[in-house]
């Protein structure tokens, strides 16, 4: 038997996505959302062509959907599959953004996905979480996600360790950080001690 939840403090959206979810939350745990700053990037790299019908592939062998690269094509259809928030995580890409997309130190690369973080969930309010993108081996990095998770409302962080190319992460909240997050917020979404 389905039982309702409490209607307190949720937001309109969420309300509105229980009657189609029959009150069931459903959350993308590992989201990857490409705003349109980002999508201009990965174009102007030759990561797809905007201009063509998707799906695509590149001369690197990447199939490129549309759903990836267009928000505004994937959200009605992420709705429509009953899903009530996705956790935003790109940490465990970062290096490769800083150093072969955007071509900036990490500390750049961080404010830029916060960044676009931030237009997103502003965009789509109540469907999306943040998690502050960080990097383990860089010191630096720690400010930019202190100062997401205090005045951007990340819940956790997602870290690339760096080992082993961008495609290996994990979403951890370590020493300090984790005291950080507990601070920042009493709702966290997701906190594991590493």
């Amino acid at each position: 038997m389905m039982v309702d939840r409490p209607k307190v403090g949720c937001s309109e959206k969420v309300q509105e996505m229980d009657s189609v979810t029959e009150h069931r939350a459903i959350v993308d745990t590992h989201r990857h959302p490409i705003g349109p700053k980002l999508a201009a990037k990965m174009a102007e790299a030759g990561l797809y062509d905007p201009k063509q019908e998707f799906p695509q592939t590149n001369p690197a062998d990447l199939l490129c959907y549309r759903d990836f690269f267009d928000l505004e094509y994937a959200m009605p259809k992420q709705r429509a599959g009953g899903v009530t928030l996705s956790l935003a995580s790109n940490g465990g890409e970062v290096d490769w953004f800083a150093r072969d997309l955007l071509r900036v130190s990490t500390g750049d690369a961080l404010k830029f996905l916060n960044d676009e973080y931030l237009e997103i969930r502003d965009r789509y309010p109540g469907e999306f979480a943040l998690m502050a993108n960080a990097h383990a081996l860089e010191e630096s990095c720690r400010p930019i996600v202190e100062e997401m998770i205090s005045q951007g409302g990340a819940k956790a962080i997602a870290v690339s360790s760096g080992i082993e190319a961008a495609h290996r992460s994990m979403a951890i909240v370590m020493g300090r950080t984790h005291r950080a997050v507990a601070a920042a917020s009493s709702r966290r979404l997701l906190v594991a001690d590493g």
